[in-house]
């Protein structure tokens, strides 16, 4: 008796080398969107995290020393700044006790220089250098002192330096991980330009956060 032959089916070389080479140039177009994807989110979450616990102890040492809101603190300068490091001195003492657990780490014991960076990632001394002390939170999140710059009209106005993931790990970017928060309630990548608020928004179409985020 004849037995019927069984047919195989499969697929030739060919066809499993094209396979092959779209699913790469899928994967090569839609791997990097999403890890940029996740990049953004994870900033945006460790931002409103950080800003989150420098709100509540900020809150919580106006109330101590009897201010209202950030803006409340403004102390109008002399020439030697005496009465503004005095001042600025008792708001410290307050400030920072308000994170458990965190370690007070000198401003000296940074290089400025290789971790700062400006938006663009170059190398940038503005940020970072402006500060006696820094809190390291368990988390690895930087908070400064509460320092403070002079503005027109004799008016010193409070600012908070804070890097949402710690200096040791990157991007180290002002507007990506590296912020200032200023006395009038606003929270500023780069001081003076106020475009930078809107270049940093992650959400926007046509954000460079989007376009460089490396």
């Amino acid at each position: 008796m004849l037995k019927r032959k069984k047919d195989y089916y499969g697929f030739t070389l060919a066809e499993v080398l094209i396979t092959l080479g779209i699913i790469g140039v899928v994967a090569a177009m839609t791997i990097p969107t999403l890890i940029e994807k996740y990049k953004i989110t994870t900033l945006h979450a460790s931002f409103n995290k950080t800003y989150a616990v420098i709100q509540q102890a900020l809150k919580i040492t106006l109330d101590d020393i009897g201010f209202e809101k950030p803006s409340d603190v403004s102390i109008y300068y002399d020439t030697n700044n005496e009465k503004i490091e005095q001042n600025f001195g008792e708001i410290n003492k307050i400030w920072e006790t308000q994170f458990n657990g965190a370690s007070k780490v000198k401003s000296s014991t940074f290089n400025f220089k290789r971790l700062f960076n400006d938006f663009w990632g170059d190398p940038s001394r503005i940020y970072g250098d402006t500060h006696e002390y820094y809190y390291l939170l368990p988390d690895g999140s930087l908070i400064s002192d509460i320092g403070y710059n002079k503005r027109y009209g004799g008016v010193v106005a409070l600012d908070i330096f804070f890097d949402t993931n710690g200096l040791y790990k990157g991007p180290n970017r002002i507007g990506y991980d590296q912020f200032y928060f200023y006395n009038d309630g606003e929270t500023t990548p780069y001081q003076g330009d106020v475009d930078y608020l809107v270049d940093c928004d992650p959400f926007r179409t046509k954000s460079p956060n989007k376009r460089i985020l490396g």
